[in-house]
């Protein structure tokens, strides 16, 4: 089965650390902050290991086998199939 447009659009941005992260679009001056509803940094280290996303932890090589991980994450960060905006998880 192929990985469908949300899938890959977490899996990029975990794989590249970029993306709507409040981290990302704070170094490019998009976010005031970046930090996640939590206090932490919100970045894709943060995401995979916080729980943030779907209550549990994951580990790096998981990401590529997880797609209902990785549709977690875009829509965690409000961004879903056909829609490009940039909100920073918030």
């Amino acid at each position: 089965m192929k990985w469908n447009r949300t899938e890959l659009r977490g899996l990029s941005y975990l794989h590249t650390d970029k993306g709507p992260m409040k981290a990302w679009m704070h170094k490019i001056g998009r976010a005031e902050d970046p930090f996640c509803g939590c206090g932490q940094t919100q970045n894709a280290a943060h995401l995979l290991e916080s729980g943030c996303v779907g209550g549990k932890r994951r580990k790096w090589q998981d990401i590529w086998t997880d797609r209902e991980f990785c549709a977690e994450v875009a829509r965690f960060l409000k961004v879903d199939d056909g829609v490009g905006e940039e909100r920073g998880g918030q």
